[in-house]
């Protein structure tokens, strides 16, 4: 069973999808942006640098909550000029 479920809303349509981390969801989202993404963790922070050919390098520091993931995925939505929206559930929980 997945841990999270989460919706991307784009100018295309609304994809549904499932995965077992939130590491997951960053890394799938951020790759379809950008060239070079790194994400790591330490303790209930992510931190994550980007980068590709448009976007010098830049840094990013945001807790492991499904809110602020998508708030923040929604930030670097728009400051690239897309109109996508997300939103992320968690589903299950560890035992």
């Amino acid at each position: 069973m997945h841990k999270y479920i989460w919706s991307w809303s784009d100018e295309d349509g609304v994809y549904t999808n499932c995965d077992d981390s939130l590491e997951e969801i960053l890394s799938a989202v951020l790759s379809c942006y950008f060239e070079h993404a790194l994400i790591s963790t330490n303790e209930n922070i992510y931190s994550i640098a980007i980068s590709d050919d448009e976007v010098d390098f830049q840094q990013f520091q945001i807790s492991q909550d499904p809110a602020d993931i998508a708030s923040f995925l929604e930030n670097i939505a728009s400051s690239l000029g897309r109109p996508d929206k997300f939103d992320i559930q968690q589903i299950a929980t560890d035992l």
